[in-house]
This record gives C-alpha cells, sequence and structure tokens, in this order.
C-alpha cells in the first residue's frame, strides 16, 4: 500500500484501462485520474475529465482548495469543490519546460487556492498572482499547476517565401 501527496497538481484527460488489483492479482480498471488503495492526501488541485470510472478510486484526505469536475472525490473541506468544470485549455506550451493547461479566463480555480510554500507554478510563473482579489480566498493564489496570468506566450513558426528558414518566434499576447 502506497500513500501519495499531491499539491498544486492538475490531473486532466487521463484514462487507467488496466493494472494489477489489490489482491489475487484481478485487473483494474478504475480512477481514470488517480487510483490508489493507499492513503492519498490532496491540496490545491484539479482532477478534471478523466475517464475509467472518474477523477479518483479510493480513499482520499481533502486538504483543501481541491477542484474535481465529477462527484468521485468526497471534498468538503474550506475551499474544494466537486462537480465542477475547472475551464482548462489544451495541453500546449504555454511557457515554461513542460506543457501545461491554462486556467481560461472563467475558470473557478482562479485566485481560489493557497500557496502553502509553492512560490512558482510548473513554468515557473511566481505564486500568487492575484488577479481577482477574491475576498476570503486563502491567499490568492490559483487551485492546480496553471497560475492564471493575464498574458500567454504565443508561438509562431514562419518561413521564407522558398520554405527555407524555418524559425519559431515567441510573442506575448495580453488579449485572451
Amino acid at each position: 500500500i502506497t500513500s501519495i501527496q499531491v499539491n498544486h497538481c492538475t490531473i486532466a484527460g487521463n484514462a487507467a484501462t488496466g493494472g494489477v488489483g489489490q489482491s489475487g492479482g484481478s485487473p483494474i480498471s478504475n480512477g481514470g485520474g488517480i487510483y490508489n488503495a493507499g492513503a492519498s492526501w490532496l491540496r490545491n488541485s484539479i482532477l478534471a475529465s478523466n475517464s475509467s470510472g472518474g477523477n479518483y478510486f479510493g480513499v482520499v484526505t481533502d486538504a483543501g482548495y481541491n477542484l474535481s469536475s465529477d462527484a468521485s472525490c468526497v471534498f468538503t473541506n474550506i475551499g474544494s469543490s466537486i462537480n465542477t468544470e475547472p475551464h482548462l485549455g489544451p495541453f500546449a506550451n504555454n511557457g515554461g519546460s513542460a506543457p501545461t493547461m491554462a486556467l481560461l479566463p472563467n475558470s473557478p480555480a482562479i485566485d481560489r487556492g493557497a500557496a502553502d510554500d509553492v512560490f512558482t507554478d510548473e513554468r515557473g510563473q511566481p505564486r500568487p498572482c492575484d488577479i481577482l482579489g477574491i475576498p476570503n480566498a486563502a491567499d490568492g493564489s490559483d487551485i492546480g499547476a496553471f497560475e492564471y496570468v493575464s498574458s500567454l506566450p504565443v508561438l509562431v513558426t514562419a518561413w521564407g517565401l522558398n520554405g527555407d528558414g524555418q524559425a519559431q518566434v515567441r510573442a506575448d499576447v495580453t488579449d485572451r
């Protein structure tokens, strides 16, 4: 049995379609987002649109400020919600060293989290970046792996007239 701790993560669009069961080695197909037979602790995390049994299968400790797009999690702690669409962008290069799923401007995850000594998001963007100034929010950081800012880098590929000289250019856009 394993225990996991998840803080400021976005787990979305996953599917678990097999594996070895807890006893007897029978296959499992539960928990598209997370399947854990041990103790799980989640805080400041988004579970969204995972298939094969929902976002979560197992017992979870809701440490607060979590968001799930379905009711597979028992989230009852401060700042947490279930059956809530997080409004995520596609998995893409939004700056930084790894692809991310951007929070869209209407996301309920914006400014609703707690930093917990996590000072940057997956891209290295500082936390919190308090955009909305929501009263009673924990500290203005965002739930999940992505900290919303008013501009995202846009990567554009340009070619010369004859198809030679391909280059990738980064531009910042302030209106999304």
